[in-house]
């Protein structure tokens, strides 16, 4: 656990090593190495919040040029805008999660037998095996290492890419609902027209250590000449996305909560959940809540229970993500964070905390869209059923992710770098939102 840090504490210290490094991740960045050292080994703490991009981002240029940097800048701002994304594009999620239920189930025996093989690291390209045995054992994968083996399970093997995206999205300790699902569409060919993404042996002999290829079985299925005709005989599939829905009203108001932190006649419980442990750096920190309750996620997010590598992790920023909440709110008065069982479900453990603190009204930050997203419905029905009313924060970057994402990445991103080249936060407030359509 320690290789990938669970706690904030940790996170930020893992960061102050990797800071010292910054410029090389650039050049780096590619490289597949046991240990993952050209990596900052944080997107699992980022996936969770339990530390935010927009502080590592700041940190980082107050060390470094933005022009030694701008690539790892680049990615910490790529998870946002991807949640934006696929909040802005809701039934690509759905379809999502439609698909790799029919897909499984219209698999014939052989390609079960394949999926079977692939998941457990029972392939004919060993290196294949190796990297599906890690995702396992470690929940963790480096993200080139993550191009290869979706390459290979869609092109190579012939699996319906949404079962790589559930295979992947059980395990990773990072998985969220937007970088995993565009990813793998990505590499399908389904996010980018004219672009797929096809595993060569030429790019791993560069990229990988050695000691990664030293059981060369299999490699032949991947050399250069027989990937290149493989690709010329796969027709490119068509790329239609949705057109961004409207963002409403609740996502125009950062703040989202009205006047709770000054009405102290009605008792606010917080909801923490996995999708943001930082709520004493957020806009709920001036609220004065009696209590609060951290929800274990759901245990499956697909057919199969979530890895044990990433429950684990998830609970140890759950738990350190609880303890520094109560120190934040404790110190103003009487409050308690009580943790609810992971059997109850979301909408039941919602409601039995609402009515044991006999509470008017449930505060928590806005979860991007995925499995978290999806019960909400439910959740307000349910409390308001129970007369509590369910109130959702949004942060300033993330609102302004909204705003931008109707459009591409690289439009947007050519407007996060004139904010950061003249010095200032990331906080796009006074910039025109006109190049991002």
């Amino acid at each position: 656990m320690s290789h990938f840090p669970a706690t904030r504490e940790a996170a930020l210290a893992r960061w102050a090593e990797f800071i010292e490094i910054a410029p090389r991740y650039g050049a780096e960045r590619n490289r597949v190495v046991p240990g993952h050292p050209f990596v900052s080994r944080l997107s699992g703490a980022l996936r969770q919040r339990v530390v935010l991009e927009t502080e590592l981002i700041d940190s980082l240029l107050a060390r470094h040029r933005f022009d030694t940097v701008a690539k790892l800048v680049q990615e910490l701002v790529w998870r946002g805008y991807w949640k934006a994304w696929l909040e802005r594009r809701p039934t690509v999620w759905t379809d999502w999660c439609d698909a790799r239920d029919i897909a499984r189930r219209q698999l014939d025996a052989r390609a079960l037998q394949r999926l079977a093989q692939l998941e457990a690291g029972e392939c004919d390209v060993a290196v294949m095996n190796h990297f599906a045995r890690e995702l396992v054992s470690t929940g963790y994968l480096h993200n080139h290492a993550r191009m290869w083996f979706a390459s290979y399970w869609v092109h190579v093997a012939r699996l319906p890419w949404e079962l790589g995206a559930d295979f992947f999205l059980r395990h990773l300790l990072d998985g969220d609902a937007a970088s995993n699902t565009l990813s793998w569409r990505w590499v399908a060919g389904l996010h980018t027209a004219g672009k797929r993404y096809f595993v060569r042996r030429s790019n791993l002999v560069r990229y990988c250590d050695p000691s990664l290829l030293q059981d060369a079985a299999g490699l032949e299925l991947l050399d250069d000449s027989r990937i290149a005709s493989l690709e010329a005989t796969l027709p490119a599939p068509a790329v239609a996305h949705p057109p961004p829905c409207s963002m409403d009203d609740d996502v125009s108001d950062v703040h989202g909560i009205g006047g709770l932190p000054q009405d102290t006649s009605r008792r606010i419980g917080l909801w923490l959940h996995d999708e943001d442990g930082c709520l004493e750096h957020s806009p709920l920190s001036a609220l004065k809540p009696v209590a609060a309750v951290a929800i274990r996620a759901m245990p499956g997010v697909g057919i199969f229970a979530s890895g044990a590598p990433r429950q684990r992790f998830a609970d140890a920023a759950r738990a350190d993500a609880a303890a520094r909440l109560q120190a934040h709110f404790g110190s103003r008065g009487p409050f308690e964070v009580e943790h609810s069982q992971p059997e109850q479900g979301l909408v039941l453990a919602l409601a039995g905390f609402a009515r044991k603190r006999d509470l008017a009204v449930i505060v928590g930050m806005h979860p991007a869209a995925g499995p978290l997203a999806d019960q909400l419905p439910a959740v307000q029905v349910a409390l308001a059923e129970a007369g509590v009313e369910l109130r959702l924060a949004r942060r300033a970057t993330d609102t302004r992710f909204l705003a931008a994402a109707a459009g591409g990445f690289f439009n947007y991103w050519s407007r996060v770098e004139r904010v950061l080249r003249r010095g200032s936060q990331l906080d796009f407030s006074s910039e025109s939102g006109d190049d991002c359509t």
